[in-house]
């Protein structure tokens, strides 16, 4: 039986979302925790917000997505790297449009959400092709084909939505991936019927309107009912499955999706379109990603949720002393008896004062305590909190606390050892951003109708007198994405990096201005530029590195002599509309008041 029959598909997505379930047994606490009844100060429903969950997400957050991610792209294929008749490289046209699609598509605000489930469980992305939004100029849109625009668009999904192939001992083990979502059914149907050629079965959403009219829905947050005609919709994509043989190897299709609707409680499931083939990536649309990754199972383990018996321990014990201290009580004793000392007494008014009838008090004043901080509370909160400091990375350091007592070399110790494990969930997210835009790069080297401004930087570097309205399009017929050994570096999205960043560029200045001085002084000692240009890379400043020449004759070339210098005809107009190169570059550039032929 195949995977993508309707009834062992549904078969197969019902195990995979029990078992998810599973998995987010203790995720739901967490969050309940943060963003539940606890959030909302209900007491009813138990417990204060959790401290350990918070300083998980603040101390993760400036580390993960404090900044837009911003690229350089390079590319092992040499073609890619020259620019011949073009104004750019091929590489420097999709580091461009990679910068300008996370400016454009506000990613930055996604990935917060992102590094959040990722802190707490696991991140889950879906990316999409989509029209393009924002205003697209004619000119563009007439220069693709049906005259629309796409973009690949990324979201953030709810952990609580998203399930997979259940037996998948890894990621690339998994014969499917899904998620669900609320749609409108009336909204769903008119969409359907304006989408002719999209296969949908409107007998099956039209008897899903009528199951679902009337009904209401909880919100998970608030746990307040609003009443809405909504199906949960899953769309599931199954890399082996063939939607169209015609398709079956052609560039750029990988696998089908399909779309589902549960009927009559879930019980049985009717797909609501046929199924269809899936352009984009072959990694496919979903990208899912966690910390550390758990021997035999396909889900991943968050420091939070691997740290949290031993943050449960702590907090009950910080409650308990919490308790001993509230219960602590002080008063100040005196016999009834005492003479001159009780009658001075009877005129002070004061709480802290008892009069007590016992020959164990003498006739001064005598200190009474009831209750207070157990010595033994104490140690074992102060033993569990160093444990839990040593797990979680998360020392007294950074909540702001120094142990006044602490030598400077345990201190170096405890930051370092906190620094590796805060530097590895960095890390391990930033890998995960890396996929999110070689995948969304993808696109703008492969599909036909996807066309991106690249911004007023890029067309200053073009010669273009820093003109805005500069396009790229793709390169659907030249070197597959794929075989294009594209190597995306993502600079840090973290505070610290941006210090890191100004710090290699100033070093790498000043290895320049030496090595160009040598070169004066020196010129046939050693290479000297070779080196330079060696110093930059070794400090992740490979496209400055590009940019040395030594030779000071090249600054007497004439503007014809430089573009000939380039590879291209000497004082040609560098305009956009071009058509590619022979070598294989492909692609076209494109001003939006000039035009260009397919």
């Amino acid at each position: 039986m195949k995977l993508w029959d309707e009834e062992h598909l549904w078969s197969e997505i019902k195990i995979a979302e029990d078992v998810r379930r599973d998995y987010m047994y203790k995720f739901d606490e967490a969050l309940q925790s943060y963003t539940g009844p606890a959030f909302r100060r209900d007491k009813s429903e138990g417990g204060e917000l959790l401290s350990n969950v918070y300083e998980s997400i603040a101390n993760a957050l400036p580390r993960l997505a404090y900044h837009r991610p911003t690229v350089r792209v390079h590319s092992g294929v040499a073609q890619m790297n020259e620019r011949l008749h073009w104004p750019l490289t091929r590489a420097e046209a999709i580091e461009h449009s990679m910068n300008q699609w996370t400016k454009t598509n506000a990613i930055e605000g996604m990935l917060r959400i992102a590094a959040v489930d990722y802190v707490l469980f696991q991140a889950h992305l879906l990316l999409v092709r989509e029209p393009a939004r924002g205003y697209i100029p004619d000119a563009v849109k007439n220069a693709v084909e049906g005259g629309v625009v796409y973009h690949p668009r990324a979201y953030v999904l709810s952990p609580h939505d998203v399930f997979f192939d259940s037996l998948a001992q890894n990621p690339e083990q998994r014969r499917f991936t899904g998620h669900g979502q609320w749609r409108d059914i009336d909204e769903l149907i008119d969409e359907a019927g304006n989408d002719k050629a999209g296969g949908w079965n409107m007998e099956t959403l039209t008897a899903m309107k009528k199951e679902v009219s009337g009904k209401s829905r909880q919100s998970y947050a608030t746990n307040k009912t609003v009443r809405r005609n909504d199906a949960y919709i899953r769309y599931i994509y199954v890399p082996s499955a063939v939607a169209d043989p015609g398709l079956e190897g052609v560039r750029g299709f990988h696998g089908a999706t399909f779309t589902m609707i549960a009927r009559d409680g879930e019980s049985v499931a009717k797909f609501a379109r046929k199924p269809m083939p899936y352009y984009g990536p072959d990694a496919g649309p979903y990208l899912i990603f966690g910390t550390y990754p758990v021997s035999g199972t396909s889900y991943s383990l968050s420091t939070t949720m691997a740290t949290r018996s031993i943050n449960e321990k702590t907090d009950f014990l910080a409650k308990r002393v919490w308790e001993e201290a509230k219960n602590y009580k002080r008063f100040l004793a005196f016999r009834k008896d005492s003479g001159s000392l009780a009658k001075q007494i009877k005129n002070i008014q004061t709480n802290g004062l008892l009069a007590l009838d016992s020959d164990e008090i003498g006739k001064a004043l005598q200190e009474i305590t009831i209750g207070g901080i157990e010595r033994n509370s104490m140690n074992a909160l102060d033993t569990f909190s160093v444990l839990r400091d040593r797990l979680t990375g998360i020392d007294s350091q950074q909540r702001g606390a120094v142990a006044p007592n602490a030598t400077a070399t345990a201190s170096m110790i405890a930051n370092n050892s906190a620094e590796q494990i805060g530097s590895y969930q960095e890390k391990v997210f930033q890998e995960g951003v890396l996929k999110l835009l070689e995948r969304a790069a993808w696109y703008f080297h492969e599909d036909s109708e996807a066309a991106i401004q690249l911004g007023s930087k890029a067309s200053e570097i073009a010669g273009l007198d820093g003109e805005s309205d500069f396009w790229m399009f793709p390169d659907p017929e030249g070197i597959p994405a794929e075989a294009l050994e594209i190597a995306i570096e993502l600079d840090s999205m973290t505070r610290g990096g941006d210090v890191q960043r100004r710090g290699a560029l100033m070093e790498g200045a000043g290895f320049v201005q030496a090595m160009a001085s040598n070169s004066v002084q020196f010129p046939g000692m050693a290479n000297w530029e070779a080196m330079a240009k060696g110093a930059l890379e070794s400090l992740n400043l490979g496209p400055l590195a590009a940019t040395i020449n030594f030779n000071q004759g090249a600054k007497q070339l004439t503007p014809e002599q430089r573009d000939a210098a380039l590879g291209g005809t000497p004082g040609a107009d560098r305009a956009p509309g071009m058509n590619g190169s022979e070598a294989g570059t492909g692609g076209r550039f494109l001003r939006s008041g000039s035009s260009a032929q397919r």
